[in-house]
This record gives C-alpha cells, sequence and structure tokens, in this order.
C-alpha cells in the first residue's frame, strides 16, 4: 500500500494548522488590545485634563503669592516712606527756615530726627546747593549738589509743592545707596527749601537689647554701601512708626484729603488729634507707648494749617488700586479691642477703606 498522505499536509481539514492559529493570536490580541485602548483613552483624558487643570491651579496659586508677596513688599516700601515724610514735614515747620530765620539753628533737631530714624537728612536751597547735612558739622560749607537723578526728584517738589520719591542711587557726600525722598518747604504759599533723607537699615532683637547676632551684623554691615543702625527697642520704633501711620492714613482717607484740607473742615482738628490719641493708646497698651518727642511732631504733622501731606494710601484710593488698609488700620484696631481700648475714630477709617476694597472688588468682578 501507498503510504497515506497526511490531510494537514494538503490543507483540506478542519484542524487548524500551526499557520493558521498564529494568525488567529495575532488578531485577537489585536482586538485586545484596541477594547483596552478604547477603555484607556478615556480615563488618558480625564487624567490629562486633571493634570492641566493641576497645572493650571498650581500656577494660579503661584501667581497669587507671588501677587501677595508684591503687594506686602510695596507695603512695607511706602510705609518706610511714608515715615521719612511724616518727620521731615515736621522738620519742615521748624522756625530756622522762616524768613529771616538761621538755617543752621535746624540742625540738631535735624540731627535727632535722623538719629531716631537711623538715616542722615540735608536740605537744598531752590537752586539745589547744599544747605545743611546731618553728617556735616553745622555750617559746613559745601559746593555738593545732589546727583542729577535726585535733583530731577529736587525740582518736582519745588514745583508741586509735594513731597516727591525717587529711585535709588549713590549718595554724593554719604557714598551710600540711597532713596531719594523730598519735601518741601513751603512758607507764605512758596517753597524755599528742600529736606531729604537717606534710607537706611534699623535692626534688632524682638525681645530687645543688642545680643552678640546684633553686633555681628552690625559688623557686617560696616563698610556696606548703606547705613546700618542696631536699635535696643526694635519693637518700639516699629510702634511707633505705626502710630504716625496710622493716623495720617486714617484721616487722610476717612475724609478724602490732605492735612490741610481736613483741618479747614469743621471738627477736622479734633477728629485728627482724637485718632492719633487712640493709636497711641493702643501702643501704650501693647506696651510700646511712642516717646514724646515722636508725639509732638506727630500732632504737629497733624494740625499744620494748609499742609498738603497725604499717606500713600490716599493715593491708592485715588488711584483704583489696592490699599494695605487692613495692614495698617485693620490689625491695630483689632489689637486694641482685644486690649480692652476704644478707638471709634481708627474703627470708622478702617471701614470706610474696607467699603473702598469691597467697591473695588465688585468692579472688578463685573467686567
Amino acid at each position: 500500500m501507498a503510504p497515506r498522505r497526511s490531510a494537514a499536509a494538503g490543507g483540506q481539514s478542519g484542524v487548524p494548522t500551526p499557520t493558521t492559529a498564529t494568525a488567529v493570536g495575532h488578531g485577537l490580541r489585536a482586538h485586545l488590545v484596541a477594547l483596552v485602548a478604547a477603555a484607556l483613552l478615556p480615563a488618558f483624558a480625564v487624567g490629562a485634563i486633571a493634570v492641566w487643570a493641576a497645572v493650571g491651579s498650581y500656577r494660579q496659586a503661584f501667581d497669587d503669592r507671588l501677587e501677595g508677596t508684591a503687594r506686602a513688599l510695596a507695603s512695607a516700601v511706602a510705609t518706610e516712606i511714608d515715615a521719612h515724610v511724616i518727620a521731615l514735614s515736621t522738620l519742615a515747620a521748624s522756625r530756622g527756615f522762616d524768613p529771616g530765620g538761621d538755617v543752621q539753628s535746624v540742625h540738631r533737631p535735624a540731627r535727632e530726627v535722623a538719629d531716631a530714624l537711623g538715616t542722615r537728612i540735608f536740605v537744598v536751597a531752590p537752586d539745589l546747593g547744599l544747605v545743611l547735612h546731618t553728617s556735616l558739622p553745622p555750617g559746613t560749607p559745601s559746593s555738593e549738589q545732589p546727583p542729577r537723578e535726585s535733583g530731577e526728584v529736587a525740582r518736582r517738589a519745588f514745583e508741586s509743592g509735594r513731597p516727591a520719591v525717587g529711585d535709588l542711587l549713590h549718595g554724593t557726600v554719604t557714598g551710600r545707596a540711597v532713596a531719594p525722598v523730598y519735601v518741601p518747604v513751603v512758607r507764605e504759599g512758596r517753597v524755599v527749601q528742600g529736606a531729604m533723607p537717606s534710607h537706611d537699615l534699623i535692626f534688632g532683637e524682638v525681645a530687645g537689647g543688642v545680643s552678640d547676632r546684633v553686633r555681628a551684623v552690625a559688623a557686617l554691615c560696616e563698610g556696606a554701601k548703606f547705613a546700618a543702625r542696631a536699635s535696643e527697642s526694635v519693637v518700639g520704633d516699629m510702634w511707633q512708626k505705626w502710630v504716625g501711620l496710622a493716623a495720617l492714613a486714617g484721616m487722610n482717607c476717612l475724609m478724602r484729603g490732605a492735612v490741610g484740607d481736613f483741618l479747614a473742615a469743621p471738627g477736622g482738628r479734633e477728629a485728627a488729634l482724637a485718632l492719633l490719641a487712640e493709636c497711641r493708646a493702643a501702643a501704650a497698651a501693647a506696651g510700646h507707648p511712642p516717646r514724646p518727642e515722636f508725639v509732638e511732631f506727630a500732632a504737629g504733622l497733624l494740625t499744620r494749617e494748609g499742609s498738603t501731606q497725604t499717606a500713600s494710601m490716599l493715593r491708592d484710593i485715588e488711584g483704583g488700586g489696592p490699599t494695605k488698609g487692613e495692614h495698617v488700620l485693620g490689625d491695630l484696631a483689632e489689637r486694641a479691642e482685644r486690649m480692652g481700648v476704644p478707638t471709634p475714630v481708627l474703627r470708622l477709617a478702617r471701614c470706610h477703606v474696607a467699603a473702598y476694597e469691597a467697591r473695588r472688588e465688585r468692579e472688578w468682578a463685573a467686567r
């Protein structure tokens, strides 16, 4: 008999050959992969959307934190500038600047104010000639003039009769970095002098006193391009600045006007002194009463007839921008309330600024 041929060899049988099985396996796997992919694609899409949303959320949170930091820094800078403007405005009322007065007699009080602020103060004439500098002995002749950039700021103060602030520059007398803040000396409606402080660094222990690390910081600052002063009561210095700023900003914003404007209104003087007294009482209750000489010049600033002095908080409102009302007025009002100190004028000023902020947010949201 002839040997039988395998049916498989002829391909006529229904039994799958190895080639056929492989093809079927590949097709099944392809379908399975397609099914799995079809099931996973929506999940991938949802995941991608979730990741995109998370990235957007983190980005927004970062932007919000960055904006918050920028606002805090701007607030700190504005507070520092306001403190110097307040001090210089009070100094500008000195009798030594009166017609026929002895300008050099202002050197001693100017030096005291400069020491209290940890800065330097100089006075320039309308031609920008240096009249007085607290880093030089009284009456020292000098042909120095402010740097060109600072001179432009001085001219703005002379022309407008209002304080003017400039950018950071190099001081020609002290050799330090300064941010010029000029306050005009006005007599009979005319600017006769201009005063400017140099911004310096004040530091100290929150607990008070001068520690080894404060001395170490002072040593590190020696030879730096700025003046550094270690304070034995830095918290008291900050409270004192807070009192003056809250009183000025509170009245400016509550009355929507400069010092001379609210003094021209009935009851303006009494309201200003009442607000100053409330701020002083809050500081005293916290254990940091302002020094008598500070209270004297703060009261003088708030009661100077015809003054165009305003705090930056009012300028923020007039410019439609955010304010530091809660940082300056709100925080102080809440601390006073916790200590049982009545502050009706301060709370009203806070309410005024808070109402402005609420309206601003509402109008922005409607855009």
